[in-house]
């Protein structure tokens, strides 16, 4: 094993948990029996965590038409997987926008790739019911992490791969080369450390390889899916791209069992340019 390898696997130990109360509401959240108090009660025990939790549910996320203002409402009107999901986004943002100085502009739009890639994977899994669309949502929230611990280990390195190329398959050839793994599998060995479900961790491992998946294969080819859409729309506008497009093009073989074809695609252009928006506005709230 080499040294920067080590050294890697060493700030992965040493890397902040999640909030215990994080994980216990992700768990509680996946019982069939477990009511939104039996959430809010273990929530409210973490004043910083509520406090997060309400701010985000009060945000453009949301769009509920009035505030909400306590924790009861929110765990009532939003539902249970519905808040595990937004407990999770609310401590995920606390390790992207950290309070250190090191590449401060790059942790924020890491976190707005992190919540876009959410919110196409969620959208994809509401239409197409092949998963859970708030787990989807917590997989492709989390898919990415292992950058942000590259970042902590040697931010220079991690930044000069994504300006050599914006190509995903060279910048994952070019961290294997520099660290001796790359991002994928950086953050698997987060997810693991957290003692995430191990979906979640095969997901973060094989999302650019979904074909490798086996114990969640759909949720990983739609986080893969969710992922591939949200970086080619971030600049681009939904508007342009009509089915037979070069991008819908690609997509084709991505989208084989899915129940999605390139016209369905194209037509949820507006639907993920409204949400992508509204994601961005989630970036002060981090």
């Amino acid at each position: 094993m080499s040294t920067t390898l080590q050294n890697l696997l060493e700030e992965i130990r040493s890397l902040e948990p999640l909030p215990t109360v994080s994980l216990e509401v992700l768990e509680l959240a996946g019982r069939e029996d477990t009511q939104p108090v039996d959430l809010c009660r273990r929530i409210e025990t973490d004043p910083a965590l509520c406090a997060r939790v309400l701010k985000f549910a009060n945000s453009p996320l949301y769009g509920f038409v009035r505030e909400i203002g306590s924790l009861e409402e929110a765990c009532n009107l939003l539902g249970n997987r519905c808040l595990a999901s937004l407990v999770m986004t609310s401590a995920v943002a606390r390790c992207y926008m950290s309070a250190e100085e090191v590449a401060r502009e790059w942790r924020r739009a890491a976190w707005e790739r992190a919540i876009q890639n959410a919110i196409a994977a969620r959208l994809l899994a509401g239409i197409t019911g092949l998963a859970d669309r708030h787990r989807a949502y917590t997989a492709a929230l989390l898919c990415d992490i292992g950058r942000l611990v590259m970042l902590q280990h040697s931010p220079q390195a991690l930044q000069a791969i994504e300006t050599q190329t914006q190509d995903a398959e060279q910048q994952r050839q070019l961290e294997e080369q520099h660290f001796g793994i790359d991002h994928a599998g950086a953050g698997a060995f987060v997810l693991e450390r957290w003692k995430l479900p191990d979906a979640l961790v095969e997901c973060a491992r094989h999302h650019h390889q979904p074909a490798a998946a086996v114990i969640d294969p759909m949720l990983t080819r739609l986080v893969a899916l969710a992922s591939s859409i949200a970086e080619h729309f971030r600049t681009q506008p939904w508007r342009t791209q009509q089915p037979g497009s070069a991008f819908v093009s690609e997509l084709s073989a991505e989208l084989e069992g899915t129940g999605l074809d390139q016209v369905a695609l194209a037509g949820m252009s507006e639907c993920f340019a409204k949400e992508l928006e509204r994601a961005r506005a989630l970036q002060s709230l981090a």
